[in-house]
């Protein structure tokens, strides 16, 4: 138990977070994993504070899982946005969206800054002024290769999920305070 769900958060998995793109509104960005407010369950406004990504192993290999979390992120963004436009909240230009990747169970962690105008142009299906410069942190070690199976890599990783779980922490704070 690392703490990452507390009272006002909670993991749930294959969690589908709608997606407008390009005027669309019917897509769905599924994650394997997020953390969201539950009580956004219980009236239709929620807020995702993390997505996570698996790799499945047909397409290992590739830098797809990336762009499949970049999507969930944004479409957590849009979500985020929409929900703090409903309460009355004022709007974020961005919003610094916390997720990782994992590759069998290697973790690499990401920051993604997600801004209103990124959410506005993918809505659109427009491409954005400008460039969104995402933070990557891939875990180096000479077990990294066994993942979290390995109790060496584990001792080695777990640091990073507590860093990762007190910036989910402090992104909460900032995207359900006024």
């Amino acid at each position: 138990y690392l703490g990452f769900e507390k009272y006002n958060r909670v993991l749930v998995t294959r969690y589908p977070i709608p997606l407008l793109m390009a005027g669309h509104t019917s897509c769905r960005a599924e994650t394997d994993v997020c953390l969201i407010n539950p009580y956004g369950l219980l009236n239709s406004f929620s807020n995702i504070f993390l997505v996570v990504q698996a790799d499945k192993p047909k397409r290992r290999g590739g830098r797809l899982i990336d762009a499949q979390l970049m999507a969930r992120a944004i479409a957590a963004c849009q979500i985020n946005y929409n929900t703090r436009r409903s309460q009355g909240l004022p709007e974020m230009d961005v919003m610094v969206i916390p997720g990782v990747t994992m590759v069998g169970t290697s973790p690499t962690f990401f920051k993604i800054p997600v801004t209103k105008e990124l959410c506005d142009a993918v809505a659109r299906g427009n491409y954005p002024f400008h460039k969104t410069v995402v933070k990557r942190c891939s875990l180096s070690h000479a077990h990294a290769a066994f993942g979290l199976s390995n109790p060496e890599f584990r001792k080695f990783a777990i640091p990073y999920y507590l860093r990762l779980r007190d910036f989910v922490d402090e992104f909460a704070d900032v995207v359900l305070s006024p």
